[in-house]
């Protein structure tokens, strides 16, 4: 089992990327879905088509200018943490947060993590291609935990 309190995101995600059989990753996958609701928020929202439909935050690359990483944090535990942040970014019947207040929230989320974490969730959110595109599919995502791509009961008719 991986053990993603003692490791970044980047870390984890690098080291499943990097497994020789595609029945490795899975496994690796189950075993995170098992532990961290983090990995599978993120994945969710990289993955399933109703989150990415939905997410409402601009599309593209943030100006270097606005992200300034912070010192020495506990990096780990800070996006573990911070994952409750995720719901701002997606439009659901519950979220009427201003735009500006919105996109605050990303800005200040993505300075308090790791800047390799801080990529991944910002090119997840911002529907770029992440690092890990060849490997952490879809359909590997689909074979290892598939009601992560489940619709949400929050997505109306």
């Amino acid at each position: 089992m991986i053990n993603t309190y003692e490791k970044p995101l980047h870390e984890i995600l690098r080291n499943i990327h990097k497994m020789e059989t595609r029945e490795e990753r899975i496994e690796a996958l189950r075993d995170l879905g098992k532990s961290q609701a983090m990995v599978n928020d993120l994945l969710a929202c990289q993955f399933n088509e109703w989150i990415q439909d939905s997410i409402c935050l601009p599309e593209g690359e943030l100006p270097e200018s606005m992200v300034t990483f912070s010192g020495e944090k506990n990096y780990p535990k800070e996006l573990i943490s911070a994952f409750g942040k995720f719901a701002h970014f997606i439009n659901t019947p519950a979220n009427n947060l201003p735009i500006s207040k919105r996109e605050r929230i990303f800005v200040e989320l993505l300075e308090g993590v790791h800047p390799k974490d801080a990529e991944i969730v910002m090119k997840v959110f911002t529907k770029q291609k992440w690092p890990f595109h060849r490997t952490i599919t879809k359909a590997l995502v689909r074979d290892a935990l598939p009601k992560l791509l489940d619709k949400p009961t929050w997505v109306k008719e």
